[in-house]
């Protein structure tokens, strides 16, 4: 057994272990050490310095011609950052000369580098002359309502640079990324010079004309700003909080000092070695990982200290008792760590390679865990330091509070049956709400969404139908005879199934831009040959023969995977008819939202399936490992209770299953099972002392219930923390863990009792060893004893 290998070890030779924790130690600092780049760094760019001079801010006859040269390209779909400008009433001639003038403020910006917007959008007759949408200053009313119109029916302007209402513009922003800085959006700066231009044009006007930024860049900022700071500030709150809630449960610095430099060593280790060895985590890693690994570490820690304090008060030397926690609650410990780590490794039959990492990083890291946990805090509390940890007349507030809740535990084991019914009613019951639960993904979930970038978002997102792009690729082989007439008819025809999709907002084809040129003919060969007139971007953008494709645009909002994964199959399945109709052409539906919709949908459904893989895998571990298939099947109930009841929670509350949701259910999945092996192997240990399964029930009650009461409390007061924060995946995870974590544990004190006494009828060897078991394992788990006959070696 590892446990009696590592207690032996413990008492002969504690140099070997601590050489060991050394080693450990010096591998993880060393992989956090800064490794010497393999190729000479490239120099950084110049950062942008407050206060410079504007002769030396202006940029050089290139960069001039280059800013030209962008925003010559009218592109849609690729942006920095959008402004957006609503009014009542634009198209009148002092708002709309005040909004011309703040676009040429804002290009004089230095990270401005390209500013297309409704004057870019080209205007084009037969003769290749550009015609602007917009007149210039000076225009008259009448003609400002003419050009309103014109860009209303103008296939570049209507619903992608002007709302459908006319009340609002979408002007896409270029950085110059020279002037960018790591600590700057540049949306700040650009709606300050926006508010201020237009102050100096309407004077107390411009309070009617309201300004707002978002984008890819803006909202990365916002995320990652809100991430960061809700990251330090509830890391500080939650631990302070864990801190002082467990030096009263403790009453003692020093058990809350050892317990947590193992759980601290453990996250150390973890990342630590994974660096060594050049591994670096994944994003979910990062965030997940650590809780995992903390929380896991911290319950076995728990225990641990509790067993230690409580051989010392009985007598114990600090070499003995540690020696003790090692053998009688290493078990439970590495039984914690095993079936944790197996659910995890369940990950690995996930087809996405992100899932797989995950799943390795997070099993790896829990194995980390249980070495830090069983050699670390024995360690520790074999020192001077264990003389401290004394527990005198039992201190431990929960511990002595237990004693109350006799009545308590009798009542259940009267009404064991009534009560494992009604345990198994409300499991199905909560179970059946939870299967309502369907995966979904949107920015919503990940973003700070009282960010102004977030809410700008939102509000485009209603003005202009998203500010996402999908598209549909059409393409030809070059064997096939196909003419410009038809590739103008198979794509109208994909508009024309774009269209049946509500949620699919204002597709864009190359016919819509020749539909522009007056003419009166409807031939598609005239139509096409008027392409050659376009830009050469933005013909490109639609329709390229040199790369023999076209491609349909279209606007998507931030409504979710789980909206959005049926339209894009709808889509494919009648461009899988186009594809049949029309041989020699192939369709292809791709773009940011169709890649979640099939990639995180799919990395939320990988996540879920092995949650529901790694709990039958654990049960059946339970099961063989305590060479008992009873109590496989009875730790079933307890440990799905929790988590049929956060599902129900989360359908209740209108939420969906998620990745930070299947990730919270994942890490306390770990937490329950861990109390509740805790729970069976402190039976198993009574049940060997006395045939009464009533009375080992009331002993394991009495004895593993002040742990696992004082690391629910402890873990469900650090994560209530976090439920104030201002992302929403912050506060899905710490909701779920407080509602999981506080529900596993009346799973583990009053359901698994009461189906202990109800349906567990133990082997009858067990019975017949109980009298005789009872006077030499009875004498090691408790009263002092000779530190040889505490470990069971031999003299």
């Amino acid at each position: 057994m590892v446990t009696d290998f590592l207690a032996n070890l413990f008492v002969r030779s504690r140099l070997v272990l601590a050489l060991g924790v050394t080693l450990l130690t010096g591998m993880a600092v060393w992989g956090y050490l800064p490794r010497a780049p393999e190729d000479e760094p490239a120099k950084a760019a110049p950062k942008r310095v407050a206060g410079e001079s504007d002769a030396k801010a202006k940029k050089d006859a290139s960069d001039q011609s280059a800013r030209e040269r962008a925003e010559s390209e009218f592109q849609l779909t690729k942006s920095d950052c959008l402004l957006l400008v609503e009014a009542e009433d634009l198209f009148t001639p002092r708002t709309m000369e005040a909004v011309r003038q703040m676009v040429r403020d804002v290009k004089t910006l230095d990270i401005v580098d390209s500013v297309v917007w409704l004057e870019s959008a080209p205007g084009l007759n037969i003769f290749g002359l550009a015609e602007p949408l917009l007149p210039p200053d000076g225009a008259s009313a009448e003609r400002l309502q003419i050009a309103r119109q014109r860009a209303l029916e103008h296939p570049l302007a209507a619903g992608q640079l002007l709302s459908d209402d006319g009340t609002a513009l979408q002007i896409l922003i270029g950085y110059d990324w020279l002037f960018m800085t790591q600590e700057d959006s540049g949306a700040t700066e650009i709606v300050r010079e926006a508010e201020a231009s237009l102050a100096r044009s309407l004077g107390a006007d411009a309070s009617t004309v309201t300004i707002r930024a978002t984008g890819r860049i803006p909202l990365w900022k916002a995320e990652r700003d809100a991430f960061s700071s809700d990251h330090r500030k509830y890391q500080i709150i939650s631990y302070t909080m864990i801190t002082v809630l467990a030096l009263l449960l403790f009453r003692g610095l020093v058990p809350v000092l050892i317990v947590g430099i193992g759980s601290t060593l453990a996250v150390f280790w973890t990342f630590g070695i994974l660096k060594f060895f050049d591994h670096e985590p994944n994003d979910m890693t990062a965030v997940v990982m650590p809780v995992l690994v903390a929380m896991v570490s911290f319950t076995d820690g728990v225990h641990l200290m509790i067993h230690i304090r409580r051989k010392r008060a009985d007598g114990l030397s600090p070499i003995d008792s540690a020696a003790s926690a090692i053998r009688d609650v290493g078990l439970p410990c590495f039984l914690t760590s095993l079936t944790t780590g197996i659910g995890f490794c369940s990950l690995l039959l996930a087809n996405s390679q992100y899932i797989k990492n995950f799943g390795w990083d997070c099993a790896f890291g829990v194995a980390a865990g249980f070495v830090a946990v069983v050699t670390v805090i024995p360690l520790l509390s074999s020192t001077w330091l264990g003389r401290k940890l004394e527990s005198r007349g039992e201190d431990e507030l929960i511990g002595r509070s237990l004693e109350r809740f006799r009545p308590g535990i009798d009542w259940i084991l009267k009404h064991s049956r009534m009560v494992t019914v009604a345990g198994v009613l409300i499991t199905a019951l909560f179970a059946a709400a939870g299967a309502q639960l369907r995966p979904d993904e949107k920015w919503e979930y990940a973003m700070p969404t009282g960010a102004p970038a977030y809410q700008a978002m939102a509000w485009c997102g209603e003005a202009f139908g998203g500010i996402e792009f999908a598209h549909v690729t059409v393409s030809w082989n070059a064997d096939g005879n196909v003419s410009p007439a038809q590739v103008l008819q198979i794509v109208g025809e994909v508009k024309e199934l774009v269209e049946r999709e509500p949620h699919l907002k204002h597709p864009l084809e190359i016919g819509d831009l020749l539909a522009t040129f007056p003419s009166d003919t409807d031939d598609p060969e005239t139509l096409m040959s008027y392409a050659s007139l376009l830009p050469p971007s933005l013909r490109d953008m639609l329709y390229d023969p040199g790369k023999r494709e076209a491609k349909v645009l279209m606007r998507c909002q931030d409504h979710g995977i789980r909206l959005y994964a049926p339209v894009f199959k709808r889509v494919d399945a009648g461009l899988a008819n186009l594809a049949a109709q029309h041989p020699g052409f192939a369709f292809d539906l791709d773009g940011g939202p169709v890649w979640r919709a099939e990639n995180l949908y799919q990395v939320v459904v990988d996540l879920a399936t092995s949650l529901g893989s790694a709990a039958i895998i654990i049960m059946v571990v339970i099961a063989v490992v305590y060479r008992s298939v009873q109590l496989g099947v009875i730790a079933v109930i307890p440990n799905m209770l929790p988590l049929v009841v956060t599902a129900a929670f989360l359908v209740w509350t209108n939420y969906a299953l998620t990745i930070a949701a299947v990730c919270a259910f994942t890490v306390c999945l770990g937490i329950a099972v861990d109390d509740t092996i805790h729970f069976l192997s402190r039976f198993q240990a009574e049940l060997k002392r006395t045939s009464d399964i009533d009375e080992a029930i009331r002993r394991s009650f009495l004895s593993v219930g002040a742990a696992l009461i004082t690391t629910t409390l402890v873990l469900v007061s650090g994560f209530a923390t976090v439920l104030g924060s201002q992302m929403p995946a912050h506060r899905i995870f710490a909701g779920m863990a407080v509602s999981t974590i506080g529900t596993a544990l009346i799973g583990d004190l009053v359901l698994l009792p009461a189906m202990l006494a109800a349906c567990y009828r133990p082997r009858k060897p067990d019975a017949e060893k109980a009298t005789s078991s009872s006077s030499d394992r009875g004498e090691i788990l408790e009263g002092p004893s000779p530190r040889i006959a505490t470990l069971g070696l031999e003299p």
